[in-house]
């Protein structure tokens, strides 16, 4: 699992990263507040960008610490500038870094437990994930099988 999801995951922060850098060339170049772009939306029904990074860090982050036993690092919800964001993805990257291949030896069998809401938890085999990465209006998304 260490080369089907830690490796497209970095590779995939990394790429947001640069978007993110993008956005504040370009609202340089405008000469218009970055910040701006916080709280954009592709459309109405989607979360604002600020929430799609932090859910692409996130998923990142809890998929590596559930596949491993290892302890995800918590990251409050906070940012509110594009240059936090970079800062956060960063952050996931170097949580990633720490994380081994050998820290995924046994995943494919490893019982994840994971928090719902209102106090509830769903028990899976991390082999009942699909072990497919996306990319999802330029997020990173991981699709769950049956």
């Amino acid at each position: 699992m260490y080369f089907q999801f830690h490796n497209q995951m970095k590779k995939m922060l990394g790429q947001l990263e640069k978007w993110i850098e993008q956005a504040e060339a370009h609202a340089k170049a405008k000469s218009f507040d970055p910040a701006v772009f916080v709280d954009l939306r592709l459309a109405p029904d989607q979360f604002s960008f600020v929430r799609q990074v932090q859910n692409s860090c996130d998923t990142a982050k809890f998929a590596a610490a559930r596949l491993t036993g290892k302890e995800a690092p918590g990251f409050p919800d906070t940012e509110r500038s594009l240059e936090e964001l970079k800062a956060r993805v960063r952050a996931t990257i170097a949580f990633l870094d720490t994380v081994t291949a050998a820290d995924y030896e046994g995943s494919a069998v490893r019982l994840i437990t994971t928090p719902r809401w209102e106090g509830k938890v769903m028990t899976i085999f991390s082999s009942g994930l699909r072990e497919t990465i996306s990319l999802h209006s330029g997020l990173l998304t991981i699709s769950h099988g049956n």
